[in-house]
């Protein structure tokens, strides 16, 4: 059966299975020209037989490429990032014995790669074990890049992990004013950082200086806590100076930057924008370090069936600056980028007008939107949702419905679609824009929303 996992063997499945099908019902029929006695019922029967075999075959290949398609994303990602494949292609039932046994392979292959700095990585985790104070380093950006068992302790196990915001637990005013103290300074200052439950938290913040973030030192909660390090130090890399954008310019080395907003509503003509949330990626390469969060505040109050699918409330908002501000920040970010999004027409039309409407200059950006190539990519019909996207991606689903949460989310679908794209041709950005317009009944409707990224704000 190894010739039915290439799609010339689907192909040639698909033709002998149709050639029997046709066979048996001509081989029917000459019968009962010739006064067989054939029934009507039993060729019914045979021609029904003929099309649940090509359906079967057709399902049962189709999920298998589609499978295939699954564990290259991930093997690009893991490649990309320097971490392990995923656990669900070694888990049991999860799928096929082949799928399996290739997935260990390459597995195999990613985990034998040289890493000069693995012994460094495992002398550091051992010396940050043996401190008894709680650690954690962060980027400029909030995002933990490393955490000991102490500060876990003190923060809240899920608060703190590796690649979280630490304003999950910790208040981004009083941190970002001693970060920004210390680097002033260029010594450790002491400060007492305020949790988000509204404690003090006495501490000693140390800037990273040209690696960027700071280290945040404070007493451990008491003897007994697990002293284990986790760490991602890659999350201070910097993504390298954009190039000049054109059509020819290669995906893979195509500067990006992944985008989402949250607001008041889907009308273009009368919401407002309550978040910007934005992070860098150069072809598959993703910085973190340089993620863009920030509230924006709408100047209007935000109606519950909003707030009950971002959380975003009047209160979250109310001392947050407004949008003019939030978009001054944003922009030098932004210059030189692709803005990339899941129907990012509709968050281009919403920041073009916010921008209008605050006196804010906004270049026009060049866009490019997943849900059209998607809609492309699979069959007509299917569900083009960015859960759905990363479903079929096999892609661990969290903080969806928070702008940062599913500009993590939109990113990773990024890099995974990449390679599929390759496959069929699609490898510039020229060739992806001209690819993406392809799926016209889905522009249509973004066109009649009022919000397709080619629509210039009224």
């Amino acid at each position: 059966m190894r010739w039915l996992t290439t799609r010339r063997g689907l192909f040639l499945a698909l033709v002998a299975v149709g050639a029997v099908l046709i066979a048996l019902v001509v081989a029917a029929g000459i019968s009962l020209v010739a006064g067989g006695d054939v029934p009507l019922t039993i060729l019914l029967v045979l021609v029904a037989v003929g099309l649940a075999g090509l359906w079967a075959v057709h399902t049962v290949i189709d999920e298998h490429f589609a499978e295939l398609e699954r564990l290259r994303g991930d093997l690009a990602v893991a490649a990309v990032a320097g971490r392990p494949l995923s656990p669900r292609w070694s888990a049991p039932g999860g799928v096929g014995a082949e799928l399996k046994t290739f997935a260990e392979t390459a597995a195999t292959i990613l985990g034998r790669r040289p890493r000069p700095e693995a012994s460094l990585d495992a002398r550091l985790s051992a010396v940050l074990a043996a401190v008894g104070e709680g650690i954690v380093v962060v980027t400029d950006s909030g995002l933990v890049s490393l955490v000991n068992g102490p500060a876990r302790d003190r923060l809240g196990q899920a608060a703190v992990a590796v690649g979280t915001s630490v304003y999950a637990a910790l208040d981004r005013a009083s941190l970002t004013a001693a970060m920004a103290e210390a680097r002033r300074s260029g010594r450790p200052v002491a400060v007492a950082l305020v949790t988000v439950a509204g404690d003090d938290l006495p501490a000693t913040v140390v800037d990273l200086g040209v690696h960027g973030g700071a280290v945040l030192c404070f007493a451990a909660t008491g003897a007994g806590v697990p002293r284990a390090v986790e760490h991602d130090l890659s999350l201070h890399d910097r993504s390298p100076p954009p190039a000049p954008i054109a059509d020819d310019t290669p995906l893979d080395r195509l500067p990006m930057l992944v985008l989402d907003t949250e607001t008041t509503g889907v009308d273009v003509q009368r919401d407002r924008v309550l978040s910007i949330a934005a992070v860098p990626l150069h072809g598959r390469r993703l910085y973190k370090a340089e993620a863009f969060d920030r509230l924006v505040n709408p100047g209007v109050a935000i109606p519950p069936a909003s707030s009950a699918i971002h959380g975003i409330t009047d209160a979250m908002v109310r001392d947050a600056p407004a949008f003019a501000e939030v978009a001054r920040a944003f922009l030098p970010m932004a210059k030189g980028l692709v803005l990339v999004g899941h129907n990012i027409g509709f968050d281009a039309t919403m920041l073009r007008r916010a921008a209008k409407a605050g006196g804010v200059a906004w270049p026009d950006f060049p866009t490019l939107c997943l849900a059209q190539l998607e809609a492309v990519l699979e069959p007509e019909g299917s569900d083009l949702s960015l859960d759905a996207m990363a479903r079929r991606r096999g892609i661990d689903v969290h903080g969806r419905h928070t702008a940062l949460g599913d500009v993590l989310v939109t990113a990773e679908v990024v890099v995974h679609m990449l390679p599929v794209l390759a496959e069929r041709g699609v490898t510039t950005f020229g060739q992806a824009r001209a690819f993406a317009q392809r799926a016209a009944a889905l522009i249509e409707k973004q066109r009649a929303a009022g919000w397709h990224a080619d629509v210039p704000a009224r």
